[in-house]
């Protein structure tokens, strides 16, 4: 079995696709409201092809937040939080988020790749040095996606 086999099937687990829709706003319903509210990625990448409505928001490292251009053909793929670890922060997950678009429905579809639940998430060899030590703590992976979905299900009222 070559390494890139052994990596794949031992770190990642199988990808999710999903099919994302923001309905249209009403018009009582100010410019400019999210449609969903800022966040990063949990897991390692995911792929996003969308239908050119825009919304799509990404914030700079200045906390200006962006519009996301729609490139016809193109996938935008963002950087998961697990992905950040296991290159200690050399890949940066970056916040973003949807504007709920004026008059019009908004659909995308997703797909998320997420580490294996038994992975461990610690920094990949080549990607600390001595002036640069790993900056996170190695953890395992269903561990970790607990740890970032716990705050999500707290603030929505759906925590167990």
């Amino acid at each position: 079995m070559t390494r890139q086999k052994q990596l794949r099937g031992s770190l990642l687990r199988k990808g999710r696709l999903h099919m994302l829709h923001y309905p249209s706003a009403p018009a009582s319903v100010e410019a400019g409201q999210l449609g969903a509210g800022e966040h990063t990625d949990y897991g390692c990448v995911t792929l996003l092809a969308t239908d050119g409505v825009g919304g799509l928001q990404v914030q700079s490292r200045m906390g200006d937040w962006l519009d996301a251009p729609h490139v016809p053909g193109a996938f935008v793929c963002n950087i998961g939080d697990c992905l950040m670890r296991w290159t200690n922060d050399i890949y940066v997950s970056t916040p973003h988020r949807v504007v709920s678009p004026a008059g019009r429905e908004r659909f995308s579809v997703a797909f998320f790749l997420d580490p294996n639940p038994e992975a461990e998430i610690a920094c990949l060899p080549g990607c600390a040095t001595a002036d640069k030590p790993a900056r996170h703590a190695p953890i395992r992976g269903d561990a970790f996606l607990a740890s970032r979905l716990s705050p999500t299900y707290q603030k929505s009222g759906l925590a167990p």
